[in-house]
């Protein structure tokens, strides 16, 4: 008897999968610099139109919401990106050298903390400005408006520390 050919099926069945997940890394990763964009550009029109004086400060209530909101968003797509990453390393043994070595070097470099200071600065800290400011005017409604702000800005400075703590932890 003749030897048969090896079964590649399996093998192909892996390579496709694995390159279904890193497609899928690349899709949230492009989608979290869309939503980082997008929320630039919501601050940079709020802010510009309440300090060139064409607005009330009270409009800067709406930068905690846009910005919360995009940020919790940002959130989701880095917790999946981990997650798939995670899948790769440890299920689909002979792919997972380049997520091997983007954990290794979370764990041992700081690299979560330039990022993580700028989306605090981005999601958080410039979005509690737009508590700050108008807090002498706030009247009636925008009392809640005020707390839903609040809200998702304390929401984004835990899930973003979390983030962080999690990187040196080895936990995605």
């Amino acid at each position: 008897m003749g030897r048969s050919a090896p079964d590649t099926g399996a093998s192909s069945t892996r390579e496709a999968e694995f390159a279904a997940y890193r497609g899928e890394i690349l899709a949230r990763s492009g989608h979290q610099h869309t939503l980082i964009s997008i929320n630039l550009t919501a601050l940079a029109a709020l802010s510009g139109v309440v300090l060139s004086g064409h607005a009330d400060k009270r409009v800067l209530l709406l930068l905690p919401i846009i910005s919360g909101s995009i940020g919790l968003l940002w959130y989701d797509h880095a917790r999946n990106i981990d997650s798939l990453g995670d899948y790769i390393r440890t299920d689909l043994p002979g792919f997972d050298g380049y997520e091997k070595r983007i954990a290794s070097l979370e764990q041992s470099e700081w690299r979560r903390v330039p990022i993580t200071f700028a989306l605090f600065m981005l999601f958080v800290a410039t979005p509690i400005a737009g508590l700050v400011v108008p807090f002498h005017r706030i009247h009636g409604a925008l009392w809640a408006l005020w707390a839903v702000g609040l809200v998702l800005s304390v929401a984004c400075s835990f899930v973003f520390i979390r983030w962080l703590i999690e990187g040196f932890r080895g936990e995605s």
